[in-house]
Formats: C-alpha cells, structure tokens, sequence
C-alpha cells in the first residue's frame, strides 16, 4: 500500500512540474523572450566523402564511420604513402565549402 501511494505522489509531482513548465514556457513565448535553443547539430559525413579539417589542411576522404562516437577515418595523400586518422565531424567541412576559421 505504500509502494501505491508513494507511485502516485510521484506521478501527481511529475505531472503539476511539467504543467508548471508548460506555463512558463508559454509566458516566454508570449513575452517576446527567446526559449532555450538546441545546439546545431554536427555535420553528416559518408564513406567516400571529400572533407578538410575546419583549421586547414589537406583533402581528405572519410574511409569509414568509427564507433558509438560518431568518430570518423580519414585518409589523405602525404608525398607518396597515404596517412590516416580518426576525427570528430563537428572538426570536419566538405572540401571546397568555403569556411574562414577564426585564428587568435
């Protein structure tokens, strides 16, 4: 029985909270003021894509997705031999997007 009434005290909390956030939310809205926005998200890459880093460099070709992480392979030509490495995407632009990093 206490398990019960302990389920229901949560549930009736859960629901006044989320009707209380609801309201705010819409005053917000109504007031002109800006809601909390979500982040953009990190670009999307495929297997044969062409990228460069956001800081510079040369043309690489993501060669394969990599783990949970989202993490990237990328291969690119240095002299003769051929040089790999794991990136980020939010790191990575399309080869020849024009992007202006801003340097310190």
């Amino acid at each position: 029985m206490h398990r019960l009434v302990l389920e229901v005290r949560t549930q009736h909390l859960d629901s006044l909270v989320s009707k209380r956030i609801v309201e705010l939310v819409d005053k917000l809205v109504q007031a002109g003021q800006p809601t909390a926005q979500a982040e953009p998200a990190a670009p999307t890459f495929q297997v044969g894509d062409k990228v460069v880093l956001n800081s510079g460099g040369p043309v690489m070709t993501v060669t394969s997705l990599v783990g949970y992480d989202g993490n990237l392979v990328c291969e690119w030509a240095n002299g003769e031999e051929t040089d790999h490495s794991c990136f980020p995407p939010a790191v990575l632009v399309r080869a020849g997007t024009v992007h202006n990093p801003i340097r310190p």
